[in-house]
Protein backbone atom coordinates (compact mmCIF):
# COMPACT_ATOMS: atom_id res chain seq x y z
CA UNK A 1 0.00 0.00 0.00
CA UNK A 2 1.50 3.56 -1.24
CA UNK A 3 -0.84 5.46 1.21
CA UNK A 4 0.65 6.84 4.41
CA UNK A 5 -0.35 9.14 6.92
CA UNK A 6 1.36 11.74 8.94
CA UNK A 7 -0.25 13.63 11.39
CA UNK A 8 0.48 17.40 10.53
CA UNK A 9 -0.54 16.52 7.13
CA UNK A 10 -3.09 13.58 7.19
CA UNK A 11 -2.62 10.58 3.98
CA UNK A 12 -0.02 11.42 1.40
CA UNK A 13 1.09 9.48 -1.31
CA UNK A 14 4.93 9.01 -2.48
CA UNK A 15 5.15 9.54 -6.87
CA UNK A 16 8.34 8.93 -9.26
CA UNK A 17 8.13 11.60 -11.06
CA UNK A 18 9.80 12.14 -14.77
CA UNK A 19 9.32 14.53 -17.64
CA UNK A 20 9.21 14.72 -21.08
CA UNK A 21 12.47 17.41 -21.22
CA UNK A 22 15.19 15.21 -20.32
CA UNK A 23 16.17 11.91 -18.63
CA UNK A 24 16.08 13.31 -14.87
CA UNK A 25 13.23 11.96 -12.15
CA UNK A 26 12.50 13.08 -8.83
CA UNK A 27 11.27 11.18 -5.27
CA UNK A 28 8.45 13.27 -3.65
CA UNK A 29 5.45 12.55 -1.16
CA UNK A 30 2.78 14.51 -1.90
CA UNK A 31 -0.56 14.96 0.35
CA UNK A 32 -3.67 13.93 -0.98
CA UNK A 33 -5.35 16.88 0.13
CA UNK A 34 -3.19 18.62 -1.70
CA UNK A 35 -4.83 21.11 -4.61
CA UNK A 36 -4.00 20.78 -7.95
CA UNK A 37 -3.14 24.30 -8.67
CA UNK A 38 -0.24 24.23 -5.69
CA UNK A 39 0.62 20.56 -7.24
CA UNK A 40 1.00 22.18 -10.74
CA UNK A 41 3.11 25.18 -8.77
CA UNK A 42 5.01 22.54 -7.41
CA UNK A 43 6.06 20.99 -10.42
CA UNK A 44 6.74 23.38 -12.21
CA UNK A 45 9.64 24.73 -9.85
CA UNK A 46 10.81 20.73 -9.62
CA UNK A 47 11.21 20.60 -13.18
CA UNK A 48 11.63 24.02 -14.94
CA UNK A 49 8.29 23.24 -17.12
CA UNK A 50 5.50 26.39 -16.55
CA UNK A 51 2.48 24.83 -14.91
CA UNK A 52 0.31 26.69 -17.96
CA UNK A 53 2.00 24.45 -20.70
CA UNK A 54 2.26 21.17 -17.97
CA UNK A 55 -0.04 17.75 -18.75
CA UNK A 56 0.50 15.38 -16.22
CA UNK A 57 0.25 11.88 -16.71
CA UNK A 58 -1.03 9.46 -14.14
CA UNK A 59 0.56 6.19 -13.74
CA UNK A 60 -0.23 3.47 -11.09
CA UNK A 61 2.02 0.29 -11.48
CA UNK A 62 2.69 1.38 -14.79
CA UNK A 63 -0.85 1.60 -16.27
CA UNK A 64 -1.82 5.19 -16.93
CA UNK A 65 -4.83 5.56 -15.18
CA UNK A 66 -5.72 9.53 -15.17
CA UNK A 67 -4.30 12.21 -17.47
CA UNK A 68 -4.55 16.01 -15.25
CA UNK A 69 -4.67 19.22 -17.50
CA UNK A 70 -4.42 22.99 -15.94
CA UNK A 71 -8.16 23.59 -16.43
CA UNK A 72 -8.50 20.62 -14.07
CA UNK A 73 -9.66 21.79 -10.46
CA UNK A 74 -9.93 20.32 -6.56
CA UNK A 75 -7.45 18.06 -4.59
CA UNK A 76 -4.83 15.33 -5.49
CA UNK A 77 -7.16 12.60 -4.21
CA UNK A 78 -10.34 13.92 -6.69
CA UNK A 79 -7.52 13.45 -9.32
CA UNK A 80 -6.10 9.88 -8.46
CA UNK A 81 -9.01 8.17 -7.71
CA UNK A 82 -9.62 4.98 -6.22
CA UNK A 83 -6.10 4.17 -6.96
CA UNK A 84 -4.07 5.45 -4.28
CA UNK A 85 -3.08 1.96 -2.76
CA UNK A 86 -1.55 0.98 -5.98
CA UNK A 87 2.57 0.03 -5.14
CA UNK A 88 4.08 2.63 -7.42
CA UNK A 89 2.35 5.79 -8.13
CA UNK A 90 4.54 8.07 -10.89
CA UNK A 91 3.59 11.73 -12.28
CA UNK A 92 4.71 12.31 -16.22
CA UNK A 93 5.12 15.67 -16.75
CA UNK A 94 4.60 16.51 -20.47
CA UNK A 95 5.80 20.15 -21.79
CA UNK A 96 2.96 20.60 -24.03
CA UNK A 97 5.26 23.12 -26.28
CA UNK A 98 7.60 20.50 -27.10
CA UNK A 99 11.00 21.78 -27.69
CA UNK A 100 10.08 25.11 -28.85
CA UNK A 101 11.05 28.01 -26.97
CA UNK A 102 12.47 25.80 -23.87
CA UNK A 103 15.12 26.95 -22.09
CA UNK A 104 16.38 24.58 -19.69
CA UNK A 105 18.34 26.66 -17.05
CA UNK A 106 19.99 23.72 -15.72
CA UNK A 107 22.03 23.32 -18.67
CA UNK A 108 24.17 26.36 -19.06
CA UNK A 109 25.11 25.46 -22.33
CA UNK A 110 21.44 25.93 -23.32
CA UNK A 111 20.99 29.15 -22.11
CA UNK A 112 21.13 32.51 -24.42
CA UNK A 113 23.96 34.47 -23.97
CA UNK A 114 25.36 38.04 -25.32
CA UNK A 115 28.00 37.74 -27.35
CA UNK A 116 30.41 40.88 -28.70
CA UNK A 117 33.28 39.75 -31.47
CA UNK A 118 36.60 40.97 -30.69
CA UNK A 119 36.02 43.30 -33.38
CA UNK A 120 32.69 44.69 -32.48
CA UNK A 121 33.73 45.02 -29.01
CA UNK A 122 37.20 46.93 -30.11
CA UNK A 123 34.96 49.49 -31.88
CA UNK A 124 33.20 50.24 -28.99
CA UNK A 125 34.59 54.06 -26.93
CA UNK A 126 33.07 53.11 -24.07
CA UNK A 127 34.61 49.66 -23.40
CA UNK A 128 37.45 49.16 -20.06
CA UNK A 129 39.90 47.71 -22.82
CA UNK A 130 39.88 51.52 -24.31
CA UNK A 131 39.42 53.08 -20.74
CA UNK A 132 42.95 51.22 -19.96
CA UNK A 133 44.30 51.98 -23.43
CA UNK A 134 43.48 55.61 -22.89
CA UNK A 135 45.23 55.02 -19.16
CA UNK A 136 48.39 53.55 -20.65
CA UNK A 137 48.69 56.74 -22.94
CA UNK A 138 48.46 59.02 -20.22
CA UNK A 139 50.92 57.34 -18.46
CA UNK A 140 53.21 56.63 -21.24
CA UNK A 141 53.08 60.73 -21.87
CA UNK A 142 53.98 61.76 -18.44
CA UNK A 143 50.18 62.79 -17.53
CA UNK A 144 47.88 62.15 -14.59
CA UNK A 145 47.72 58.57 -14.36
CA UNK A 146 43.56 58.74 -13.53
CA UNK A 147 41.12 61.90 -13.14
CA UNK A 148 38.04 61.99 -11.04
CA UNK A 149 35.87 62.02 -14.03
CA UNK A 150 37.92 59.08 -15.82
CA UNK A 151 37.60 56.86 -12.48
CA UNK A 152 33.60 58.17 -11.93
CA UNK A 153 33.03 56.28 -15.91
CA UNK A 154 35.01 53.22 -14.78
CA UNK A 155 33.30 53.01 -12.08
CA UNK A 156 29.78 52.84 -13.68
CA UNK A 157 31.44 50.74 -16.14
CA UNK A 158 31.88 47.85 -13.65
CA UNK A 159 28.30 46.02 -12.27
CA UNK A 160 27.75 44.48 -9.31
CA UNK A 161 27.75 40.74 -10.01
CA UNK A 162 30.31 40.65 -13.10
CA UNK A 163 32.25 37.72 -13.53
CA UNK A 164 35.69 39.36 -13.78
CA UNK A 165 39.46 38.56 -13.64
CA UNK A 166 41.86 40.46 -11.64
CA UNK A 167 45.41 41.28 -13.25
CA UNK A 168 47.72 42.61 -10.46
CA UNK A 169 51.65 42.77 -11.42
CA UNK A 170 53.34 39.80 -9.63
CA UNK A 171 50.60 37.97 -8.44
CA UNK A 172 48.67 35.61 -10.91
CA UNK A 173 45.37 36.58 -12.09
CA UNK A 174 42.39 35.79 -10.69
CA UNK A 175 38.94 35.48 -11.44
CA UNK A 176 36.36 36.06 -9.24
CA UNK A 177 32.84 37.49 -9.22
CA UNK A 178 32.03 41.88 -8.30
CA UNK A 179 30.81 41.96 -4.53
CA UNK A 180 31.22 46.19 -4.15
CA UNK A 181 32.15 49.29 -5.58
CA UNK A 182 32.97 52.46 -4.20
CA UNK A 183 35.33 54.28 -1.74
CA UNK A 184 37.23 52.97 1.32
CA UNK A 185 39.15 55.24 3.37
CA UNK A 186 40.04 53.06 6.07
CA UNK A 187 43.16 51.31 3.07
CA UNK A 188 46.13 53.13 4.54
CA UNK A 189 48.56 55.29 2.28
CA UNK A 190 45.81 55.75 -0.13
CA UNK A 191 43.45 58.46 -1.44
CA UNK A 192 40.06 58.04 -0.84
CA UNK A 193 38.95 57.15 -3.91
CA UNK A 194 37.13 54.09 -5.60
CA UNK A 195 37.51 50.22 -4.99
CA UNK A 196 36.06 47.53 -6.28
CA UNK A 197 35.54 44.63 -3.56
CA UNK A 198 35.89 40.88 -5.51
CA UNK A 199 34.64 37.88 -4.39
CA UNK A 200 37.55 35.34 -5.69
CA UNK A 201 36.31 31.66 -6.93
CA UNK A 202 39.69 30.60 -5.24
CA UNK A 203 41.36 31.34 -1.80
CA UNK A 204 43.53 33.61 -3.34
CA UNK A 205 42.44 36.60 -1.81
CA UNK A 206 43.63 38.54 1.71
CA UNK A 207 40.12 39.05 3.38
CA UNK A 208 36.40 37.77 3.83
CA UNK A 209 35.08 41.30 2.80
CA UNK A 210 35.94 43.74 5.49
CA UNK A 211 38.37 45.44 6.51
CA UNK A 212 39.74 47.85 8.78
CA UNK A 213 36.95 46.65 10.81
CA UNK A 214 34.37 46.93 8.71
CA UNK A 215 32.09 44.97 6.46
CA UNK A 216 31.65 45.57 2.58
CA UNK A 217 30.55 42.43 1.56
CA UNK A 218 29.96 38.30 2.47
CA UNK A 219 32.41 35.54 1.35
CA UNK A 220 34.40 32.74 2.91
CA UNK A 221 37.87 33.69 4.42
CA UNK A 222 40.97 34.37 1.91
CA UNK A 223 38.30 34.56 -0.82
CA UNK A 224 38.05 38.59 -0.60
CA UNK A 225 40.10 41.30 -2.09
CA UNK A 226 39.81 44.96 -2.51
CA UNK A 227 41.68 45.91 -5.84
CA UNK A 228 41.76 48.91 -7.96
CA UNK A 229 39.29 49.31 -11.20
CA UNK A 230 42.06 49.40 -13.44
CA UNK A 231 43.21 45.60 -12.45
CA UNK A 232 39.59 44.47 -13.72
CA UNK A 233 38.67 42.86 -16.93
CA UNK A 234 35.16 42.43 -17.31
CA UNK A 235 34.35 38.55 -19.08
CA UNK A 236 30.35 38.67 -18.28
CA UNK A 237 27.94 40.76 -16.59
Amino acid sequence: MAVSVDESVGEFVKFLITNSKDERTWEKKYPLSLLIQDLRMRLEMLSGIESNAMTIEYFVDKEKKATIVSSDEGDLESAIGCNVNGEEHRLHLVDTRGDRNVVDFNRLEAVPKFELSEEEYNKRNDSLRQFKKQLKSNRSEGGDAIDEEQMSALMDSLQIGSVVEVTVKGKPNRRGRIMFKGKISVIPNSDPSSWVGVRYDEPLGKNDGSIGGQRYFDCEPNHGAFVRPSSIQVLSS
